[in-house]
């Protein structure tokens, strides 16, 4: 045994050292908020705090946040925002064990993709990552794993003709989505009323990279059509545009727009009746993750240019 143990010793060393090689050097001058530092960062690891007081740890490339990294705010989960989501209210919708850095508003400033005015809406998942609500539900034991955030207003919205816009970015590096019969949504137009919850239409995204719409049959959760609206979606900004008639009769309607160009039309009752309401979720949601083929990475997504209008 003593034998062994300059081996086993220099055999760990040899570890530590060959792991050290996989990092990037600290960023020199880190931690900072000052731009004149991180403007000279590239090729290393660092810690910057913005104005705002969020914060990016992570890879930095030319004076800004590029590759592996965190993005961590507290500001866009439960506040209403005008420049990112239009002045409407979101509440996280899963907020027990939900982490900071599940939603974070960052700045176009520092780097980070933004598709119009100064900021977008950062979404971040990580493996191992579950929250639950107040309810009882439990992503942990069911095979699940989201950060969402939900409009806060769900009341009645008979009658009314509902228009939501957003745009979507979903970098290509980490790759958002392993392959399998898993599910990743990003976007849900839910249905809701006292005693039952389901959704009008999903954006998901495919195990071949596609942006989807999915519908449902009334409503059930049984699928009526997957509408394949895009087919190379990531590393640019996607407009997206909902468009529902709000009724508990037999002429309303979904659409769905996406750059502009109409990809689903559907005629049918859109609500279960005149009690029931609409409303948005969106942020980036895993089901049935026991069926990927792949391990699951860190899942990166941004949302801007929120917006909700009623006629």
């Amino acid at each position: 045994m003593k034998r062994l143990l300059p081996i086993l010793m220099g055999f760990v060393l040899l570890l530590l050292s060959s792991t050290e090689g996989w990092s990037l050097p600290p960023c020199e001058g880190s931690p900072t908020s000052k731009h004149y530092v991180f403007k000279k960062w590239t090729n290393c690891e660092g810690t910057l705090t913005y104005n705002d007081g969020s914060k990016y740890v992570g890879e930095f490339q030319d004076g800004k946040p590029h590759g592996q990294g965190t993005a961590t705010s507290t500001t866009c989960n439960t506040s209403s925002n005008e420049d990112v989501l239009g002045g409407l209210s979101f509440e996280t919708s899963l907020s027990i064990n939900a982490k900071d850095y599940g939603c974070a508003l960052v700045s176009k400033a520092d780097g980070f993709p933004v598709f119009n005015g100064t900021q977008s809406a950062r979404f971040e998942v990580r493996p191992g990552d579950c929250s639950a609500d107040r309810w009882g539900w439990d992503d942990c034991p069911n095979d699940r794993s989201r950060h969402e955030i939900n409009e806060s207003d769900r009341g009645s919205t008979e009658g009314e003709l509902l228009i939501y816009e957003l745009m979507v970015y979903i970098p290509s590096k980490p790759q958002i989505r392993p392959l399998g019969s898993n599910l990743l949504f990003l976007t849900q137009i839910n249905v809701r009323n006292r005693s039952l919850y389901t959704t009008l239409a999903y954006l998901q995204v495919s195990q071949f990279g596609e942006l989807q719409i999915k519908t449902h049959y009334g409503f059930t959760w049984d699928i009526k059509e997957e509408y394949t609206v895009h087919d190379n979606p990531t590393d640019k900004w996607i407009k997206l545009k909902f468009e529902v008639k709000s009724t508990s009769e037999k002429n309303g309607y979904l659409k769905v727009f996406v750059n502009d160009e109409l990809k689903v039309h559907e005629t049918r009752q859109t609500l279960p009746d005149s009690s029931s309401g609409h409303s948005l979720k969106f942020g980036i949601y895993n089901a049935y993750k026991s069926k990927a083929m792949e391990p699951y990475g860190k899942q990166v997504v941004y949302f801007d240019a929120i917006s909700k209008s009623v006629k």
